[in-house]
């Protein structure tokens, strides 16, 4: 009787566990987890006011490319607007732009702010000074970024990032819409330069705007 009785309970207990399988396969599926949304990334735009205007290869070719790359490489979360020279502040006045908070980054020749730095010269491509690349490796390297920094304090709220020279272009120091083949060619010419390259050219006879 009680090998009856046992056999009886292990039968039910089977029915049991089939049971209960069978009714784990009908039960209805687990919802899917709602997926979590996916939060926008933030895209920070700065302003950028170059000191050539559009049409110049510095600014068709380099700095728009340069902006472009920028964007790319970002992943589309840092977008520079280019804008020509006088586009949004006077043109040479990218400093003092960027000073106030009109622009917020540009490239300038640190002479154009000769009236309030009178050493900016020497930060940039003077008369018999250093070629491009020996300013980038002095100025990055040799102590010059620490004396523009301090030559310019007068505006507290720029920051200059790169060296002040270009040196991806060959040597190229006009542009002229007449023949120059040599120094008399000057003598007469209206010029648009600054600075003591715009002393000597006047002292050749040039007249500088």
């Amino acid at each position: 009787m009680k090998g009856k009785l046992l056999k009886l309970l292990s039968a039910i207990g089977l029915v049991v566990v089939i049971v209960a399988l069978l009714m784990a396969g009908c039960a209805k599926p687990a919802p899917a987890p709602t997926p979590t949304p996916t939060t926008e990334q933030e895209v920070i735009t700065w302003v950028f006011q170059s000191n050539v205007p559009a049409g110049n290869v510095w600014y068709d070719l380099l700095c728009s490319d340069w902006a472009a790359n920028i964007e790319t490489v970002s992943g589309g979360r840092f977008v520079i607007e280019m804008n020509p020279a006088g586009a949004i502040c006077a043109s040479g006045k990218g400093v003092e732009g960027a000073d106030d908070g009109i622009i917020d980054i540009g490239d300038i020749c640190p002479a154009f702010c000769l009236d309030r730095v009178p050493t900016a010269s020497l930060f940039s491509c003077i008369v018999g000074g250093m070629a491009p690349i020996t300013l980038d490796a002095w100025f990055s390297q040799g102590g010059g970024k620490d004396l523009l920094d301090r030559a310019f304090s007068v505006y507290p709220n720029v920051l200059f990032l790169d060296p002040p020279t270009v040196y991806p272009v060959g040597e190229v120091w006009a542009f002229s819409t007449v023949p120059i083949s040599s120094l008399s060619d000057i003598d007469g010419l209206k010029m648009r330069c600054l600075g003591d390259g715009g002393e000597i050219l006047k002292k050749m006879g040039a007249s500088t705007i």
